[in-house]
């Protein structure tokens, strides 16, 4: 027989309920008891990584912490999938359980109003829908009221703006609050004192991690193609899934074959889709496009034109046509919305696939016609921006004019460059979006890219950046032919044989500079074929005919001595000094290496002058001066950190190196190991001597090449 229930109560209250048992909610005159929410949507699978991000949780919204977190970043950068992945595995701290809501702040329905959004989160608690107060103001005090003391955490997802989750900040410190947004809400960080916690794609290993779990066996013979796979998806964790869902839908696919799929840029973004939920990677972005005030639409439109990678609000200025303030108050409500992120002060660049938005979505909505007015303006901002870092990097270089009736170059604003070194930095920065603009392909550009690579020569001969200076003198030569610019083709070819020299590539080097000079006879140019004879002359050198290159060069210097242009003339003295010196008559040599350098010391050409006193430096050891010689590389030194000249930085402390190998190693090495570093950041193929020669001196057997 059962016991009877017996209920005792002891203290004071305003109700006491007598009953045996109670099943659901007990509603006395209005008042809902408390009931302890769970609400967490499952976390996912596909979830991978993010310790770090996960520990700025912890820290956060633990005891002791703020008490308000913000999950921010990128569309598709898995906001919701962290929150719900911390939430899960931080049950023990909330022990009044877990509200989850989703404020709908971007997606095809409607934000949830804010009266809306704290009335279901009371229902979520336990209020009945008929004991709402009305009125945001009554529904926030009941909300606060209710959770005072308790330890519960809120996670409101896709938030649009910081309005719309202010009344749902609790007054009570027991009680965390997540939110999920693709805006930085700098107010909710203001007021509240939210940490900010920001995402971006997965590192490498994590996003192969995460297409491995669905790729099965599939992919354990192709873990570099798994690599490529998730640097075609641009490790966003969004794409990543949706590539990932290919496997599970198509079992016969293999991680090549869904490489190959996803391999052209062009049609990437429509193939990035899950077809269980009718959804694509384009349509998640276009819901933050879609809510963009008109200026920044301009400019992300701006960045679906620019090729390039980075991009500063002059670049976005010249190809949209706002004005300077305009672009840089546009560009900073992109990266607030995170449609793009700021890189440095004043550059930013956006996600690989953002970018593929960026610039189906121009093609879309601007048509061929606008893209190329934006190409032309990119062009010409460029050359501009060329033309100025030029004159100051390689100052009294010999230039061709720009045609007026076809350029707007005196409309771009291009930042003021106070010194060589302020041209050189700006080159350095832009160096592979320029190389991407010389990617381009239009009849109407090619002037402007020849043009371009032209003026960009000094900058690449003085850096030694030799695989991107071959890119763009293979595309100058393509569009010079083009455009039919029988000039433009003979210059053009002329610098890519020099690019060519560079890299140890004589013969295809010397082609190149006979064909320009055939091109300057038949147009008459007189200086372009003075200049090519120099050109040959290296060629003739470096295969062990000096008298011939002397003989050439020798023509060269009374033509360019008679036209007055003293930094041609100080640049044929020294490769005929190497001529004289291959054939053995060192005091001339010495005499011509002298003059040169004088010249470029009068002129402040510092390029030239390094090169020069180098070359004085290897002649007055040929000589027997070895003080001399010292004097001339630590003169080359100078002149070489001067201009930024990196190469004959190396070159000169190979030099004093080589005076020291036989009087003090340990000096010798310290000058090849600086030699060395300098060499290998410029890639360059006298790299492997310097290490040759530090394992000589260091006594260990040179490897094989």
């Amino acid at each position: 027989m059962t016991e009877p229930a017996r209920n005792e109560f002891s203290g004071s209250a305003q109700f006491v309920v007598q009953a045996g048992s109670i099943t659901g909610d007990v509603n006395l005159g209005g008042l809902s008891v408390w009931v302890a929410p769970s609400q967490l949507p499952p976390a996912s699978r596909a979830f991978v990584g993010r310790d770090h991000e996960l520990a700025m949780l912890d820290s956060a919204l633990l005891p002791g912490g703020a008490g308000v977190a913000l999950v921010t970043g990128a569309p598709g950068t898995g906001k919701t999938e962290l929150a719900l992945q911390w939430a899960s595995t931080s049950v023990d701290a909330f022990e009044d359980g877990f509200i989850y809501l989703d404020l709908q702040g971007w997606g095809v329905q409607s934000p949830v109003p804010a009266e809306v959004a704290v009335g279901d989160v009371l229902m979520s608690l336990g209020v009945r829908p008929a004991d709402l107060p009305p009125g945001l103001p009554a529904r926030r005090s009941m909300f606060r009221t209710r959770i005072a003391g308790r330890k519960l955490l809120l996670l409101l997802d896709n938030v649009r703006s910081s309005a719309d989750v202010a009344s749902l900040m609790p007054g009570s410190s027991s009680c965390s609050v997540l939110v999920t947004s693709r805006h930085d809400l700098s107010s909710l960080v203001i007021r509240q004192g939210a940490v900010r916690v920001r995402l971006g794609e997965l590192e490498s290993s994590e996003a192969v991690q995460l297409l491995s779990r669905f790729v099965g066996s599939r992919g354990d013979a192709e873990t570099a193609r798994l690599e490529t796979l998730a640097s075609l998806c641009g490790r966003l964790p969004l794409a990543l899934v949706m590539a990932a869902e290919t496997f599970v839908t198509r079992p016969e696919a293999s991680v090549t074959s869904v490489v190959e799929e996803l391999s052209g840029e062009g049609d990437r973004l429509p193939k990035l889709r899950s077809t269980d939920q009718g959804l694509d990677v384009r349509e998640v972005i276009s819901w933050s496009y879609g809510l963009l005030d008109g200026l920044s639409r301009r400019a992300f439109l701006g960045v679906g034109v620019i090729p390039g990678r980075s991009f500063t609000p002059g670049v976005v200025a010249a190809v949209t046509g706002l004005s300077a303030g305009e672009a840089s108050s546009a560009l900073r409500r992109l990266a607030g919305s995170h449609l793009i992120f700021e890189v440095s002060v004043n550059r930013y660049q956006a996600h690989d696939i953002l970018r593929l938005f960026a610039s189906e979505t121009s093609r879309d909505e601007l048509g061929e016609v606008e893209m190329l007015v934006g190409w032309k303006r990119l062009c010409d901002y460029y050359l501009l921006l060329a033309r100025r870092a030029d004159a100051l990097i390689a100052p009294g270089r010999f230039q061709t004019g720009i045609d007026e009736d076809d350029s707007d170059l005196d409309e771009c604003v291009v930042p003021d460059l106070d010194d060589p070194q302020d041209a050189l930095r700006l080159l350095n920065t832009e160096r592979l979006n320029v190389v991407a603009t010389c990617r381009l392909e239009h009849p109407a550009l090619d002037r402007r890219l020849w043009r371009l690579a032209q003026l960009y020569r000094g900058y690449f001969f003085l850096t030694k950046q030799l695989d991107s200076w071959l890119e763009v003198q293979l595309l100058a030569v393509d569009a010079a032919v083009r455009s039919g610019d029988r000039d433009g083709e003979a210059m053009a070819r002329g610098d890519l044989g020099l690019a060519l020299d560079e890299q140890r590539q004589g013969t295809a080097a010397l082609e190149q500079f006979e064909r320009a000079d055939r091109i300057f006879a038949e147009q008459g140019n007189e200086h372009g074929r003075h200049t090519m004879m120099g050109r040959k002359a290296r060629i003739l050198r470096s295969r062990g005919d000096p008298r011939a290159a002397k003989e050439l060069l020798e023509t060269a210097l009374t033509f360019y001595q008679a036209a007055g242009n003293r930094r041609n003339s100080a640049i044929t003295l020294r490769s005929l000094a190497l001529a004289e010196l291959d054939c053995g008559d060192i005091d001339q040599s010495v005499a011509h290496l002298r003059e040169s350098a004088r010249i470029c010391a009068a002129d402040g050409l510092d390029l030239e002058g390094a090169m020069s006193q180098n070359s004085l430096g290897t002649a007055l050891v040929r000589a027997g001066d070895r003080t001399g010689a010292e004097t001339a590389y630590r003169s080359a030194l100078a002149a070489a950190n001067e201009c930024g000249a990196t190469y004959e930085e190396a070159r000169a402390l190979r030099g004093l190196a080589a005076l020291l190998v036989d009087i003090d190693e340990a000096g010798a090495v310290q000058y090849l190991e600086k030699a060395r570093v300098l060499l290998a950041g410029l890639a360059s193929p006298e790299l492997a001597d310097v290490e040759r020669q530090l394992q000589i001196i260091l006594g260990r057997p040179p490897t094989a090449d």
